[in-house]
């Protein structure tokens, strides 16, 4: 029935379908090459913004800061600081076992300690202030600086290792406080703010050529006793001494008095002295003479440091009568210093 046109006309046809199959073809090829194209260009620009945010917020140089404010003399707390043993007494105190930290001072000034934090082998450059606020109080301000490298997972780390630091910073702080608020630590001493109770003193004084004896001291506090005795006083409060070297002949002058409930008259060697009723330091001290004297030099230190003025000597209580009980390291004694 067909003849040879119909024929062509399907040949012609079938061809053109073809065609179109095949542009169709290489327009899906690259429409496809073109996705993963933009595919590649969308990662890489993800990339490079997450390394930009990388190099952006974990920068090469980081530093951690902490402060605490405390309750101490900013002289005292200097002293204190630039001790070698510092971080061994801390851990002693806290029964802190953590050796991975050390902070070692290469150079410390009025006010400033600065020196290496190390973490395991790892140095950083730290540097502590102590801020004086007022003569009672101080602010530790403590920064570390640390440096990574220029990867980023190594900026990562670093910050890993800020954030550990710190958190030790800030432990190491906190002891420091319940340390530096103490006076037993930053002086040696258990030094208190009071105020005088005893008004009303009899007093005599006498020079030796050495320091002078148990047995001196005594005999003239025995004499003491004795005339308050015979008037019908009575002693509020411990026997008194205070021991001078002379600057000139050389020898001690001693004073010794007691604290009695009335005023008595004077006499040729006994003299009456009427106290005002002021503020004090104070400091209750166990042991020998020596570890007294240690005492005496950490209250004229505190009081070096407050910058207080003495209005009278300073004194020793002598809460143990030593005549009775002949082994030093029992000593009871009191320090005082009259203060404003």
């Amino acid at each position: 029935m067909g003849g040879p046109g119909q024929s062509r006309h399907k040949r012609y046809g079938k061809a053109l379908e073809t065609k179109r199959r095949q542009r169709l073809q290489n327009y899906i090829c690259r429409l496809a090459r073109l996705l993963k194209m933009k595919k590649i260009v969308v990662v890489s620009l993800v990339a490079v913004a997450g390394l930009a945010a990388i190099y952006a917020f974990f920068p090469g140089v980081q530093t951690s800061k902490v402060d605490f404010g405390l309750k101490a003399n900013g002289r005292s707390v200097s002293r204190f600081l630039a001790q070698d043993s510092l971080w061994t007494k801390i851990a002693a105190t806290t029964g802190n076992t953590d050796t991975s930290y050390q902070f070692t001072v290469r150079q410390s000034g009025p006010g400033t300690l600065v020196g290496v934090l190390r973490h395991h082998q790892r140095m950083h450059y730290s540097q502590l202030l102590v801020i004086g606020l007022r003569k009672d109080s101080v602010l530790l301000s403590w920064s570390t600086t640390f440096t990574g490298g220029g990867w980023p997972w190594q900026r990562i780390q670093l910050l890993s290792e800020k954030n550990l630091s710190e958190a030790y910073m800030q432990r190491q702080l906190l002891q420091l406080k319940l340390l530096l608020e103490d006076p037993k630590n930053t002086y040696g001493a258990p030094i208190r703010f009071g105020t005088m109770t005893d008004s009303v003193l009899i007093t005599t004084s006498f020079t030796t050529k050495e320091y002078p004896s148990t047995a001196e001291i005594y005999t003239h506090i025995g004499q003491l006793e004795a005339y308050a005795a015979a008037k019908a006083a009575k002693a509020t409060n411990a026997p008194m001494m205070f021991v001078q070297a002379k600057a000139e002949g050389g020898g001690f002058f001693t004073r010794v008095a007691l604290p009695v409930n009335t005023k008595l008259p004077s006499t040729a060697n006994i003299a009456t002295k009427t106290m005002v009723l002021g503020n004090n330091l104070s400091a209750a001290i166990t042991g020998p003479e020596s570890r007294i004297q240690r005492g005496f030099k950490a209250m004229y230190q505190f009081v070096e440091d407050y910058e207080l003025t003495m209005p009278a000597i300073p004194y020793a209580g002598l809460v143990t009568n030593r005549l009775q009980e002949p082994d030093s390291s029992k000593w009871l004694t009191t320090i005082y210093f009259p203060i404003y």
